[in-house]
């Protein structure tokens, strides 16, 4: 006797419209709305929603709607484990394997695990849900809602949220695109704040004073790119998901819809040589990696020229196999929905080796910034040297790449950057070795860098000038609830005060 779907697999581009739209009807009823509207056309919505009951079916722990007449759909869903998984490779194509266990989940009325949710705030508590069951990054436009995810699968952190078990995941912003935003203070979890004991494992007494200066220049930095926090994460440009201290981003797509190689799937892959656990924790199950292995040293993801890592993504196929991801940004916009930023933002909060690994990852970027020479003189790293500088090049390679290193070289801000300085203090002896400048020769290298970059882009400059005034808070005045003592700062902009922490690099 035939299945639901007459015993057919059902994929991408499949002509049987009888079929995907009871499919389709299906993945709704148990929870999977990124499906959209039931209209028997198999497109990339359906592959989502087939990907993502893929995903979840391989957990260990479920949900099943209970007939207690719950007006929010998530509170009609109680903790069921998954005793029958899914083994079969995370493709969104409904093989035998998946055909079946969709009729379990059926006739068993469960669901999806996590439901993400918005919510009217009232004096800063949640007083209403607004919205249920959110997917795509744009099913709800309310800046004004927080966005709560019931999380009934245990799968990132047993007992976490609220004492009914909502987990806070963030807002919808209205910027550039619009999507999902997590920041401080009521988006993100103390514990994932960017601390020495999240970055080395241990407090700032503890560190070495290479980690200490390193640790400074890193926290300085992060404050710019996601507040300060391993859970501040962005999914409202046309980078699709932003995480970490340099800001990684997924994909870049253009203005004609391409989407190049980015600097997050390098950083999986390190997160996947570094700590596989934590990479399978994240990725694994997901049906998504990215298309190359970090190795020894990375070196096969290395950009040269502008000193950084990039990377595309594959995604696994009904073989088991993995395909490169399309490169139309309209393939990419799953990566935007709320479950893949609810993801980013549990990974940045729960997982150690992730974390410790984005401190790794800032690192190494630091080291090849500074090893980049202008023309064949000194080192990036030779020429500024003080941690004040070190963090303003880190921001500004973060954000303008080829204006730091191009080509290998010291890039056309910096040398632009080196220039104001001479011009500013033609009474410094700059003719003499680097190693021989002064305080002096600092301060006007400092004074070079913030000049260059008040021309550059406004905005630019003012994040500049916040790195440059770094800690610009204190315990009485700390709107985003830091727990690191504003005592360790401020960055030094004496020559020779960046001792940079190059260990097991």
């Amino acid at each position: 006797m035939p299945d639901r779907y007459d015993d057919i697999h059902l994929r991408r581009g499949v002509r049987r419209p009888e079929s995907v739209q009871r499919l389709q009807a299906d993945l709704r009823e148990l929870g999977f709305a990124v499906v959209g509207v039931a209209d028997g056309v198999f497109g990339r919505r359906t592959e989502w929603a087939l990907r993502e009951f893929q995903i979840y079916a391989r957990q260990p722990g479920g949900a099943r709607e209970a007939s207690s007449g719950e007006p929010v759909y998530a509170d009609r869903l109680v903790p069921a484990p998954n005793n029958d998984r899914f083994l079969g490779p995370v493709s969104g194509t409904a093989d035998a394997e998946t055909r079946r266990l969709l009729e379990v989940w059926l006739d068993g009325r469960r669901r999806c695990p996590v439901v993400v949710e918005a919510w009217r705030m009232r004096a800063g508590k949640r007083n209403a849900v607004v919205a249920q069951n959110l997917w795509l990054a744009d099913d709800l436009k309310d800046q004004r809602r927080r966005m709560y995810a019931r999380d009934l699968s245990d799968y990132w952190a047993d007992g976490a949220g609220d004492s009914d078990g909502r987990i806070v995941v963030g807002e919808y912003t209205r910027a550039l695109e619009g999507g999902p935003l997590s920041k401080p203070p009521r988006h993100v979890w103390s514990s994932a704040e960017i601390l020495p004991e999240t970055i080395y494992g241990a407090s700032f007494d503890g560190l070495s004073p290479a980690q200490r200066s390193t640790f400074r220049v890193l926290r300085a930095v992060s404050e710019v790119e996601c507040l300060g926090f391993f859970d501040s994460v962005n999914a409202y440009d046309n980078a699709f998901l932003s995480a970490g201290p340099c800001h990684w981003t997924l994909g870049l797509a253009s203005v004609q819809g391409n989407v190049s190689d980015a600097e997050m799937p390098a950083f999986w892959a390190l997160l996947e040589e570094r700590d596989p656990a934590g990479f399978d924790k994240l990725l694994a199950a997901t049906g998504v990696r990215p298309d190359a292995v970090w190795g020894q040293d990375g070196s096969s993801l290395r950009n040269a020229s502008a000193a950084k890592y990039d990377a595309g993504l594959r995604l696994q196929t009904a073989d088991g196999t993995y395909r490169r991801a399309g490169g139309a940004a309209a393939e990419w916009e799953w990566f935007r929905g709320w479950h893949w930023f609810y993801r980013l933002v549990m990974a940045g909060r729960t997982l150690r080796g992730y974390r410790r690994a984005m401190g790794e990852m800032t690192r190494i970027r630091l080291r090849d910034v500074r090893a980049a020479r202008f023309a064949d003189g000194p080192t990036i790293g030779e020429v500024f040297t003080s941690e004040k500088a070190a963090a303003l090049i880190l921001r500004w390679h973060v954000r303008f790449p080829a204006h730091v290193v191009r080509s290998g070289r010291a890039g056309s801000g910096l040398r632009a950057a080196l220039g104001l300085a001479r011009e500013a203090r033609p009474d410094l002896d700059w003719d003499a070795p680097p190693a021989d400048w002064t305080d002096a020769h600092e301060s006007a290298l400092i004074d070079g860098l913030l000049a260059r970059a008040a021309v550059t882009h406004e905005g630019f400059s003012r994040t500049m000038q916040t790195v440059a005034r770094w800690p610009d808070w204190n315990e009485d005045s700390n709107p985003r609830n830091y727990l690191l003592d504003p005592d360790l700062g401020p960055l030094s902009a004496h020559r020779r005060s960046f001792d940079f922490d190059s260990e097991a690099l």
